[in-house]
């Protein structure tokens, strides 16, 4: 799809990044800043397959206050034309993902189901349930580990229960406008360009 409404994201004009040129997205899956690894891990255990993964995804913001606001020191803020089709997501009610209570909430589950026990245990047998925490696991990696840990046996379901976070996640489809402050982030395989915010769409 192609959106109609604009979004805008705060750069740094380094690594490649330029205004008006296409930007690809990365290969490389891109580790949580500002989100622990054991809860990206878990949000992207359970990421509906029509979703965007949020590690290949680009962040960015429905106005340019919130870009600035939310980007790095020193960025610029430019709007975004994409370069063909788009799917764009909006966490609705969170400005930054790394507010959302599942942040707090999910390695607390964890820690109470594993118990005091576990947490005091020797390296040796924290490794293998341990693996939760490691960046940017797949799905697939995932339940590997939860079927391979002993300290796992029986969690599986019970922990799939307690992500809720795609629930708060929107694909755009231009039907409803945006949220002013809701974090955006999107999937652009056929790359994107940085446009003079002013002026969307030039050349």
């Amino acid at each position: 799809m192609t959106p109609e409404a604009t979004i805008f994201r705060s750069v740094l004009l380094m690594n490649g990044v330029a205004p008006d040129k296409l930007l690809c997205p990365d290969e490389i899956p891109r580790p949580p800043v500002s989100v622990p690894n054991l809860v990206d891990n878990l949000w992207e255990w359970a990421r509906p397959e029509h979703f965007p993964s949020r590690r290949f995804a680009i962040f960015a913001s429905p106005s340019p206050e919130s870009a600035a606001e939310h980007g790095p020191e020193d960025g610029q803020v430019y709007a975004v034309e994409f370069n063909g089709d788009v799917k764009i997501c909006q966490v609705r009610g969170y400005r930054n993902s790394k507010n959302h209570p599942e942040c707090i909430k999910l390695p607390i589950f964890l820690y109470e189901r594993l118990g005091g026990t576990f947490l005091a245990a020797e390296i040796e047998r924290k490794v293998d349930a341990g693996r939760l925490w490691l960046p940017c696991l797949t799905k697939q990696e995932i339940e590997r580990v939860l079927a391979e840990s002993s300290e796992l046996e029986g969690l599986r379901d019970d922990l799939l229960g307690e992500v809720g976070y795609w629930d708060d996640v929107v694909l755009v489809d231009g039907s409803s406008p945006l949220h002013p402050e809701d974090e955006l982030f999107f999937d652009a395989p056929d790359g994107y360009y940085l446009r003079d915010a002013q002026r969307p769409g030039s050349t």
